[in-house]
């Protein structure tokens, strides 16, 4: 075993300090295979010098071409070797970045970075697009997750998350930082395979998308309660969820750690809110992580407080912190993003009177309707539990030329279609008369784009063209 580590990144001394700390503990395992820390850093370190030896400037990762725990131990080794990685996004894209950083080394060590690390994001659309970050500035912020989170150093990480996406890929992060054991689930087929690999483990921990634990409660009520005496902590991420889904997640795990994030590929978690404490209802985020600034554009003259100006308390919600992306990458080149400047989410939010963020949609899913602003994603909050199940999206939609009026589109869960007068009487005493949906159109399912997330532009051309149905 290695007994000096000060040329690598911080996260393979992690993995150094764990192997000759507790060399027997848990440290990567998938379905066929089982690693401690001792086994790991040897493989790491083969791997390492393999990578060395190969000369290439950049290392492309593939999961789907390596697995869950090949990719892990590639990544561990470029972190070992303090090579430059990819990670393959799954089309000829990843090929052509990595050719084009490849070209342009010294664009690259112009920006300043101890480890660049190139992920790609989709955001809110199925267009990818490729990320510049620094790999030991997302080790400092597995840090911070971790003492946001807790310790939980005995439970095994049940890892079913992408590790190609930016929250899998942090998990991952987080558990090495912590010492923990990461159960690898390369692919999740239902919630019986998931309890019967965290039967296996007296402590477990999870990372789950918001809409799996929506599909949990749903339609699989009570599950998560059997879980309860040994899940140590769930973090949740990717979207917001609703009220009544937080409470019957903090009923069914009472002693469980949950911490739900707000952020993206470009800056990792931003904010973190813990579920148990209380806190706005329905879309409340929680408070900025340690290195994470939080401003708001108003649109109308108010700012992020600087320079004298009037800082707003809502408006398009602006981030910046220590481990945000210092370049956008392209097939046109590498578009630098200045150090200091904020990122705009694209997403519409305020700030609470506690201090939190409060997310309530993407700017191009707030509206005026009679004047007054209108949250489409506050409206679906407020639709679904009337669904028994079924999903819904909201459209802004001119049914009358110059008058926006908004438009329901549901899906029908079950024989029949929702009871539309039903619909539009609970929804009248929830919610003000101008976010109560005008009409509702039902659909056999929603359309969809390739990471899962509802696609608006299709919801709103299927009601542009049935304006006389549903």
């Amino acid at each position: 075993m290695r007994a000096d580590a000060t040329g690598e990144g911080p996260l393979y001394r992690a993995l150094l300090h764990h192997a000759q700390e507790r060399p027997d503990a848990p440290a990567l395992a998938d379905a066929d295979h089982r690693l401690d820390y001792a086994a790991t850093l040897h493989e790491v370190d083969r791997r390492a010098a393999a990578l060395a030896a190969s000369g290439d400037a950049w290392t492309v990762l593939d999961e789907q071409a390596d697995g869950k725990l090949g990719f892990a131990l590639d990544y561990l080794a470029a972190a070992r070797a303090n090579t430059p990685v990819v990670v393959a996004e799954g089309t000829a894209l990843t090929s052509e970045i990595a050719d084009l950083l490849r070209a342009r080394a010294d664009e690259v060590r112009g920006l300043g970075l101890a480890a660049p690390e190139v992920m790609f994001t989709s955001g809110s659309s199925s267009r990818a697009k490729a990320v510049l970050l620094d790999g030991h500035r997302m080790y400092g912020k597995a840090r911070r997750i971790n003492a946001f989170m807790g310790d939980a150093r005995q439970a095994t990480e049940i890892l079913t998350l992408p590790l190609r996406h930016s929250f899998g890929l942090g998990r991952l992060r987080c558990a090495i930082a912590a010492g923990r054991g990461v159960r690898l689930v390369d692919r999740l087929e239902s919630p019986d395979g998931l309890f019967a690999v965290a039967d296996a483990y007296p402590s477990a921990g999870l990372a789950l998308i918001a809409t799996q634990v929506k599909i949990l409660l749903d339609r699989y009520p009570g599950a998560l309660g059997g879980f309860a005496d040994r899940l140590a902590y769930l973090e949740i991420g990717s979207e917001p969820m609703e009220a009544g889904h937080r409470r019957a997640l903090t009923a069914l795990l009472p002693d469980t750690r949950l911490g739900m994030h707000y952020g993206m590929t470009e800056l990792s978690r931003a904010t973190m809110v813990d579920l148990h404490a209380p806190g706005p209802a329905g879309l409340g985020a929680g408070h900025p992580l340690p290195d994470v600034e939080l401003a708001f554009d108003a649109g109308d003259g108010t700012g992020t407080g600087e320079d004298g100006a009037p800082e707003a308390t809502e408006g398009e919600i602006l981030l910046r912190g220590d481990a945000m992306l210092r370049a956008y990458v392209d097939d046109t080149g590498i578009r630098p993003v200045a150090p200091g400047s904020r990122l705009r989410t694209g997403d519409h939010g305020h700030r609470a009177a506690d201090g939190s963020l409060v997310v309530e949609g993407r700017l191009s899913n707030v509206v005026k309707i009679l004047g007054k602003k209108v949250s489409m994603e506050e409206t679906e909050s407020a639709l679904r539990p009337l669904l028994a199940g079924g999903d819904c999206v909201c459209v802004a939609s001119e049914l009358v030329p110059g008058v926006t009026t908004l438009v329901a589109v549901v899906e029908a869960n079950g024989p029949g279609a929702p009871d539309r007068a039903a619909l539009h009487r609970e929804l009248g005493a929830r919610l003000p008369a101008h976010q109560v949906p005008r009409r509702f159109v039902t659909v056999d399912r929603l359309p969809r784009l390739p990471g899962g997330k509802t696609d608006r532009r299709a919801a709103a051309e299927l009601v542009r063209r049935r304006p006389a149905r549903g």
